[in-house]
């Protein structure tokens, strides 16, 4: 695929495809003409398509099913606490959607990363209950505020085991299956868990010295964590133009669990607050909580 799947956050409540050679956006869901047509086999459970135009889009996850072909699994705060799925074809001139379904949270659990699975289930990270006004403060004290979700279409909802942590945020799967990568904001950590039977054992802590917001794949089979160059509380009390929310991204080998810092980007009145990093072609390109717009460094 030649476009980059992007989510704005829940104030912009769109998903876009942006083509990666000509940076342009076009707007996948919501838009005209979209389908809807739930699964009801798999997703049954959903109460239906989301009421127009209440989509609240936070964490995606695109898994690929064939060429040019996926599914989009988004975490949706908008109308419902749920993740929202897509099947994506991107065969043709212009990539387009059919929305096929939704799982709602369990009362209490607020999404912010998800990861797709090969039975249309997933892994999502409940970063907090969003009924508890004092969230943002219990982790700003490092106070356990969420946990790490599972879910199936045969067994519905499962909780990992020992995965309950201040601010749960992104999350990536390895090709195989056998490693699960979690990121603890406030904490500065990528806690990684590995497969053991039907569920998951907690094993290493991994160290970022930046608040951990966002996971992904580099094209070396690298992990790469995004995240604020930043502490809290500090990133709520800067305020522009005084202050600007630095981004940075960190490579972690998967093999050795070595962190390495390799992007710094000091925040300024464009961009600032990077929360998502992704290596495309010769570039990184950095998403933001606190902007409309896509940073894109070269890489050298």
């Amino acid at each position: 695929m030649h476009h980059v799947a992007y989510s704005t956050g829940v104030g912009k409540s769109h998903l876009y495809a942006v083509d990666a050679k000509t940076h342009t956006p076009t707007a996948l869901f919501p838009a005209d003409g979209v389908r809807e047509q739930q699964d009801k086999k798999t997703y049954g459970p959903c109460p239906g398509p989301l009421p127009k135009n209440s989509f609240g889009s936070h964490g995606i996850d695109l898994r690929t099913t064939g060429r040019g072909k996926g599914t989009i699994f988004a975490v949706n705060h908008g109308g419902r606490e749920s993740i929202e799925v897509f099947e994506l074809d991107a065969t043709g001139k212009t990539p387009s959607v059919t929305w096929v379904g939704c799982v709602v949270y369990p009362e209490h659990a607020s999404g912010n990363d998800v990861v797709g699975l090969a039975d249309g289930g997933f892994i999502t990270t409940n970063f907090r209950d969003p009924k508890d006004a004092d969230a943002f403060k219990k982790m700003g004290a490092m106070q356990i505020t969420g946990n790490v979700l599972e879910w199936h279409p045969s067994s519905g909802w499962t909780p990992l085991p020992d995965s309950a942590a201040s601010g749960p945020n992104g999350i990536a799967l390895s090709s195989d299956g056998k490693w699960l990568y979690v990121a603890i904001w406030p904490a500065q950590q990528v806690i990684r868990y590995e497969r053991t039977g039907q569920t998951w054992t907690r094993r290493e802590t991994i160290a970022t010295d930046i608040l951990t917001d966002n996971l992904g794949w580099m094209n070396d089979g690298s992990l790469l964590a995004a995240g604020q160059a930043s502490k809290m509380p500090d990133v709520f009390e800067c305020r522009p133009p005084a202050c600007h929310v630095g981004s940075a991204g960190v490579k972690i080998d998967p093999k050795t669990l070595k962190a390495t810092r390799i992007l710094t980007y000091a925040g300024n009145d464009s961009f600032e607050g990077g929360t998502t990093v992704l290596e495309v072609g010769n570039e990184y390109w950095i998403g933001s909580y606190k902007g409309d717009r896509i940073a894109r460094l070269s890489i050298r």
